[in-house]
């Protein structure tokens, strides 16, 4: 394995054949964003409030280290890497599958108002945004103790 002296990139060894930490495209480098699909980003920006898009982003640009301090920041209470949301949603079956393939938990229903409280994981949000019947998520406000 080569390591580009105090540069940090390391790079595969062609002779051994060993792998090493892939260094970023140059396409990835112009625009971090090419982990998307413009149709993608249209989803998570519509779909997503605002505070979502940024931890959804964080992890797919791989800064899952900084997920924690970026929601504390955003005022959103993380729970062992996942949040609380309220979405409005179609609910019916197709939609609730989708939502339990990805691991989201569906803690409350108000089905006269197409609303849904889940817990769901930040790995998942940009796909959560992409599910089909999902229309809004936004992060649940938590109350402040002895409120």
């Amino acid at each position: 394995m080569l390591q580009s002296a105090g540069s940090g990139v390391v790079h595969d060894d062609a002779v051994s054949g060993e792998k090493g930490a892939a260094a970023p495209s140059d396409a990835e480098k112009s625009d971090p964003l090419s982990v998307l699909t413009d149709a993608e980003r249209d989803q998570l920006v519509r779909r997503l409030d605002r505070r979502l898009v940024a931890l959804a982003l964080a992890h797919l640009l791989g800064q899952g280290e900084s997920i924690p301090r970026l929601a504390a920041e955003l005022g959103l209470e993380l729970q062992n890497g996942t949040l609380l949301v309220a979405m409005k949603a179609d609910l019916n079956a197709k939609t609730k599958d989708a939502l339990a393939a990805l691991g989201c938990t569906v803690v409350a229903e108000e089905p006269a108002r197409s609303l849904l409280v889940v817990r769901v994981s930040v790995a998942q949000l940009a796909k959560l945004s992409a599910t089909a019947g999902v229309k809004r998520v936004e992060p649940l406000a938590s109350r402040a103790a002895g409120g």
